[in-house]
């Protein structure tokens, strides 16, 4: 299924200020067409306003953002409530800390997650490259927390907004989803 290009953003418009000479984050917005009906919590304008309220903030250090799209179309409702890794193993040793950790025990994404970016995500020779804001309802994202001590206890949190970092999910993310942003507020 196709997406559509949101008519009333005017891509051109937005990008009118950029400059070859300086550093340039391309990036992509997925807005689902069909998110259920009670769900009021992210809308297109707010999700416009953020974003150049973002070009802002970036410009500041000398980055600019490209907005390559604005896209909607109808997203598979199963996706639009999703856990964003496998519930991760306990710490085998307290003597490192979290990035350390990560690198040892990386988080890796549900096989929801990787179905879900599938079949959001076009292909591109530059996904890898891209940065994608992509509207959903809920994501959890389970992680260990220390409770009593030196015990572990698994946790679950709602995001307002989760990325993929790649100090967490070292190696286990797929390549062309490595720039996505969830934004489930």
């Amino acid at each position: 299924m196709e997406w559509d290009l949101v008519d009333s953003i005017d891509i051109e418009q937005i990008n009118s200020d950029l400059k070859p000479e300086m550093l340039t984050m391309d990036l992509g917005i997925y807005f689902p067409s069909n998110l259920d009906t009670a769900f009021r919590k992210v809308t297109m304008s707010q999700i416009m306003v953020s974003f150049l309220s973002a070009k802002e903030i970036y410009a500041v250090a000398d980055v600019q953002l490209n907005l390559l799209w604005v896209k909607s179309r109808e997203v598979d409702p199963r996706f639009f409530s999703l856990q964003a890794n496998e519930l991760p193993e306990v710490p085998s040793t307290e003597y490192v800390n979290t990035y350390q950790h990560f690198l040892r025990h990386p988080y890796i994404p549900t096989e929801k997650v990787k179905q879900a970016f599938g079949s959001i995500i076009e292909p591109d020779e530059n996904n890898y490259r891209t940065f994608y804001l992509i509207v959903l309802q809920e994501v959890f994202l389970p992680y260990l927390d220390v409770s009593e001590g030196r015990n572990w206890m698994i946790k679950s949190v709602r995001t307002a907004g989760l990325s993929f970092p790649p100090y967490s999910y070292s190696g286990t993310l797929p390549v062309p989803f490595r720039g996505v942003l969830l934004l489930p507020i």
